[in-house]
């Protein structure tokens, strides 16, 4: 199997000589402990911290450039807008990025929903009247809508229950399966 990130000798103010080869088509986890560096480590895969030494190179070994990437990110907090409805902010990227016309990005941000497990009354709702978990798998949803290659998930599972926890690892499993997507995730949760 094919890398889709190498990590050679990296050194942040967190980590000295990180090295690692990131596959495609696998789940790839960053466990630890609160304050070890694994969510500043994400960023700085992101681009968003710089690095002091090392490198950082794509499937075709040039340097690491996410935004030339097909990359989805869901950081710690679910990222919804309040103001806007869970299917306003799910079709978001669509409407943001491809000007896609609105009833056809509701039309497949209701997919996108009801592949992360929510039902379609959920997509009028606002994130305030939504439990955490349902929050968390709109996040998701909105996240999977641009169909990335690269999934970043940052602590994807804090604060849910047992059986959403489930549900949210079984996503993901069928992700990898079905759409050989590459996902990195930090958590503390093994």
């Amino acid at each position: 199997m094919s890398n889709c990130i190498t990590i050679a000798n990296l050194r942040t103010k967190n980590h000295h000589d990180l090295n690692w080869e990131l596959k495609n088509g696998e789940i790839h986890g960053i466990i630890g402990p609160s304050g070890e560096g694994k969510s500043y480590f994400l960023k700085v895969l992101l681009g968003l911290v710089p690095y002091d030494y090392g490198k950082i190179l794509d499937d075709e070994g040039n340097k690491w450039d996410y935004s030339k990437k097909r990359v989805g990110v869901q950081f710690q907090s679910n990222g919804l807008l309040n103001n806007m409805t869970i299917g306003e902010n799910v079709m978001m990227p669509l409407r943001m990025k491809l000007n896609m016309p609105v009833e056809l990005a509701q039309q497949i941000a209701r997919y996108y929903l009801k592949l992360v497990g929510l039902h379609a009354k959920v997509f009028d709702l606002f994130p305030l009247e939504c439990s955490g978990g349902m929050q968390k798998r709109a996040s998701l949803a909105m996240t999977l809508i641009l169909e990335p290659k690269i999934l970043f998930l940052d602590e994807p599972t804090a604060g849910l229950d047992c059986v959403v926890l489930e549900n949210y690892d079984y996503i993901l499993l069928q992700l990898v399966k079905a759409r050989k997507m590459t996902i990195v995730m930090v958590t503390h949760d093994i």
